[in-house]
């Protein structure tokens, strides 16, 4: 299954316009890949259908699906919230420069240092 800008030519996948065997030779492999535009596409789908005249509602990135400073960075720069469950992910995302009021923490069994971090 491919999606955004992914495509095959000649028998191989470019990710971005990027032939895959191109990065991997530029980057090495294993190698993960995330397409930005795709990404920044569902973005706007989701903030062009997920919101209401009647209540307050935020897009919210789920952390645990991929976290690091480039894609935090990437949530700030479209005024998304952050989901987070965890004082590692509160420590990336606080790190990254994100706006800790937009974090939503959650989840059960929290020690004192992550409700203290949080």
């Amino acid at each position: 299954m491919l999606f955004g800008t992914q495509k095959v030519k000649d028998g191989i996948l470019h990710i971005g316009g990027v032939a895959v065997p191109e990065l991997v030779k530029t980057y090495g492999s294993p190698l993960y890949v995330y397409d930005q535009a795709f990404i920044e596409e569902r973005i706007h789908i989701f903030k062009a259908h997920f919101k209401s005249n009647q209540f307050k509602t935020h897009i919210a990135y789920a952390s645990k699906a991929l976290l690091n400073q480039a894609i935090v960075r990437l949530m700030a720069d479209h005024d998304l919230h952050m989901d987070s469950v965890s004082g590692g992910e509160l420590y990336v995302i606080k790190n990254s420069g994100f706006e800790m009021s937009k974090v939503l923490f959650h989840g059960n069994n929290k020690s004192i240092e992550e409700l203290q971090l949080a």
